[in-house]
């Protein structure tokens, strides 16, 4: 995401920044009436002044995923009724508005299963009975998708222009295979925002074990995994009944996602590109054999970090889960994790802060932020398509009214009321936005690529025998990978 975007949220937020104390469910509710200066904003969003032409009330067709999860507060376009009221819906709303009175047009929803959408959307595919104009889902599936020739590239669709500032630059530069983008990243994916890993944590439990601020040590280039990892045995401390458990204060507690969230961040990777953008094979590399190490070593103190996915059949008093009740009781300092756990983590009478993951030392030059291969989505189009100057043009618009509206909407709603009321968080959202990473190899999970999984295992098991764990799935990912660049850019390695 371009660095002139991020600058121009900082101050759109500025303008909404009355502190409130509301709970997840009374974010959009709450006031201050406190005075406030609002900034000067010159920095319009690039409009790409697309004519607008009248499609006569033709019907768009969305064809997106379904499950409860995507469902509420967070709607990417289906907004109507009961959901209307929520910030970022009501923007969506706005929105869709734009787009269907200027081209005249009707938008309408199709739904599949969220992880099962690209099987159903390549059988309709296949069988030419593919009514919709554009797929909204998952990364991970769409890439399925696209070896499986069912998605046309960006360069095949009219008016789109990713070098546009609406567009999420880095994740269509890490995505690329031969120079292709076969799906497409903008604020009209809500749920990319609202998948980006980063760093929560106690702000009062900072104050009180008299910790180094973590806002501090990201602006003087001192957040490295040594300082968290110092910081998260420092705040461990048993209840007392010799038992290790939710009862007890840890330096750190999340889920699965921490491996991704860590790994990228210290800027590990399971796949490098060539000159050529063809991807390779990187995870055997020494120095991402490091990062991971780290990571095991990390979770494996099981005295300072609790992984929650060690207790499956542990029962949340509060109807939540572990993480939920651990961190909110102040029982623990840091929550690494995806942004869409911070409603979940609000129900408290303390602060909550927001750093990025860590970098692996000082000398790594930018702070980057794991995107979620699954929960985060993406805009593609099938190559069944006839009507691709409409589809195009609807698109790039979308991309710029969501860049204005949307993407605000969603900082407002989220930081405004959720307990993460500092200037602090606000600046590092520069920070955590700036360097979104998404991992092709992490991204290829349901194509046959192993290694994400390998390595969680790794560190669910402390296990830290990672060459050898690697190696032997080596091969068979050098393979899986081929066999993807094959279908995609026509390349054999």
């Amino acid at each position: 995401m371009q660095k002139r975007i991020i600058s121009i949220l900082f101050l759109v937020i500025l303008l909404f920044s009355a502190v409130s104390c509301a709970t997840e469910k009374t974010d959009e509710n709450t006031t201050d009436n406190s005075q406030t200066t609002t900034p000067d904003v010159t920095d319009e969003p690039f409009d790409p002044k697309l004519e607008a032409i009248n499609y006569n009330g033709e019907t768009f067709l969305i064809l997106a995923r379904d499950g409860p999860m995507y469902k509420g507060d967070y709607e990417e376009f289906d907004v109507s009724g009961e959901n209307l009221g929520q910030t970022v819906n009501t923007a969506v709303y706005k929105r869709n508005e734009y787009i269907t009175n200027k081209y005249n047009i009707t938008l309408e929803y199709q739904y599949e299963t969220w992880n099962t959408i690209h099987q159903k959307t390549m059988e309709l595919i296949l069988a030419n009975s593919a009514e919709f104009d554009i797929i909204n889902g998952g990364p991970m599936f769409l890439f399925t998708m696209a070896s499986n020739k069912g998605l046309l590239s960006a360069d095949d669709i009219p008016h789109i222009n990713l070098k546009n500032p609406y567009w999420y630059e880095s994740l269509h530069k890490d995505t690329s295979i031969g120079g292709k983008n076969y799906f497409l990243f903008s604020s009209m994916n809500v749920w990319t925002l609202h998948s980006v890993g980063a760093v929560m944590f106690n702000k009062s439990l900072i104050g009180d074990l008299k910790l180094e601020n973590p806002y501090d040590l990201v602006a003087n280039n001192k957040w490295t995994y040594d300082k968290m990892l110092e910081m998260t045995k420092s705040a461990s401390a048993e209840s007392g009944d010799g038992v290790w458990d939710e009862k007890d204060r840890y330096g750190a507690v999340s889920t699965y996602a921490a491996v991704e969230t860590m790994f990228t961040g210290m800027g590990g990777t399971l796949i490098e590109k060539s000159s050529e953008d063809i991807p390779t094979i990187s995870y055997m590399k020494e120095s991402n054999v490091d990062k991971i190490k780290k990571i095991v070593e990390y979770w494996s103190d099981t005295q300072s970090a609790l992984l929650i996915n060690r207790w499956p059949n542990y029962a949340s008093p509060t109807g939540t889960n572990m993480m939920a009740d651990v961190f909110n009781g102040e029982r623990a300092l840091f929550v690494q994790e995806l942004l869409y756990q911070l409603p979940g983590l609000t129900n408290n009478d303390f602060s909550v802060g927001i750093v990025p993951a860590p970098k692996f030392d000082e000398s790594q030059e930018n702070y980057y932020s794991f995107v979620h291969i699954a929960h985060s989505s993406a805009i593609a189009v099938p190559i069944t398509c006839d009507r691709l100057d409409m589809v195009g043009r609807i698109l790039e618009d979308m991309a710029y009214k969501s860049d204005s509206l949307v993407r605000y909407a969603y900082y407002d709603v989220n930081m405004k009321g959720r307990r993460v009321q500092d200037e602090e968080s606000y600046e590092l959202l520069d920070v955590i936005y700036n360097n979104i990473r998404m991992d092709i190899g992490i991204a290829l999970q349901s194509s046959g690529f192993t290694a994400a999984t390998k390595i969680r295992n790794l560190v669910f098991g402390s296990d830290l025998n990672i060459v050898s764990e690697l190696e032997e799935i080596k091969t068979a990912d050098e393979t899986a990978l081929n066999n993807i660049v094959s279908k995609i850019a026509g390349i054999s390695n």
